[in-house]
């Protein structure tokens, strides 16, 4: 047995046209009545399929755009990463700040930075910054750093700054002292900050690195998991993962991003919303707010230390 989300829109051939253009989303067939209208268009995201039809109010299917708002919403999973990124449609995507300022392709150019969250607990205090938090189990012997010289140490991904270049170059004067080899296995990619809590908590992995906002969001919203976790090290600050569009994105169209962002980071009925994402708002950055990332990235390569060992 398997289930097909059916979307209804107020313009099907618009919206499956988006989906193609922007998600990779491959059309398969489409249904027209007379009078134009399109009551499907069968869609592809690599195994999972989705339904778009357009509004008939005369039989009670209506729109998000008619009804003031919807109750579906669509999660879209890719081992691909780098090719989301390369899309020419793409218009405001989260983006890790390493990749961003550590882009080299031509062709396409590198995205642009529209807007960046500003988390609103105590230490971020509304700015557009993060750090990693180091985390063991709670009742795992480890009290600090130091104590996880020659343990399993775990990862999310390599380009990733939180879940790797901050924990690298937090640990690479420990390691070089110990010889260049600070844990005895690091393990990975565990490519989410879910799967390095999980594995943390099933003994995999000793220790693991967490996006401090997405650490804040666990403690708010799952405070029995956030509880069997404890903070060991923290990293420095540095600018956090920002909303980007493709450089194709005409400068103006990313201006009225932005200032969307800036809107539903202070607009009253949104208030519910930020309170439940931890958001004092959001700010505009720039591409070279990232360049310290990879500043500290070629330091770190330049100890000796090339990769978490």
């Amino acid at each position: 047995m398997t289930i097909t989300p059916h979307l209804v829109v107020r313009e099907a051939a618009r919206a499956a046209e988006w989906y193609r253009d922007a998600l990779g989303a491959e059309e398969c067939g489409r249904i027209e009545v007379p009078g134009g209208k399109l009551m499907q268009v069968e869609l592809w995201f690599g195994d999972a399929q989705v339904m778009l039809a357009a509004e008939f109010p005369e039989l009670g299917v209506l729109s998000p755009l008619s009804i003031g708002g919807t109750a579906t919403v669509l999660h879209l999973s890719t081992n691909e990463v780098d090719a989301l990124w390369q899309r020419a449609a793409l218009g405001a995507a989260m983006m890790c700040g390493y990749p961003l300022a550590s882009w080299r392709n031509e062709s396409p150019p590198r995205p642009a930075p529209v807007a960046a969250p500003s988390p609103s607990p105590a230490g971020f205090d509304g700015r557009a910054v993060y750090w990693t938090d180091v985390v063991v189990r709670a009742d795992a012997r480890f009290e600090r750093a130091d104590d996880l010289g020659g343990t399993r140490f775990g990862f999310t991904v390599e380009d990733s700054q939180s879940g790797y270049q901050a924990p690298r170059r937090y640990f690479a004067e420990r390691a070089l002292d110990r010889g260049g080899i600070f844990f005895a296995a690091v393990i990975g990619p565990l490519v989410t900050p879910r799967r390095v809590v999980e594995s943390i908590l099933a003994g995999t992995i000793d220790a693991g690195p967490l996006d401090a906002y997405w650490h804040a969001l666990l403690r708010l919203h799952e405070p029995d998991t956030a509880a069997q976790l404890r903070v060991v090290a923290t990293t420095p600050v540095t600018p956090i993962p920002c909303f980007a569009a493709a450089a194709a994105v005409p400068e103006a169209i990313r201006a009225r991003l932005a200032a969307a962002f800036a809107e539903g980071g202070s607009a009253p009925v949104l208030d519910a919303v930020r309170r439940g994402l931890l958001l004092a708002g959001f700010e505009r950055v720039q591409a070279r707010d990232y360049d310290v990332l990879v500043t500290q990235a070629c330091d770190t390569d330049r100890l000796g230390y090339t990769r978490l060992a």
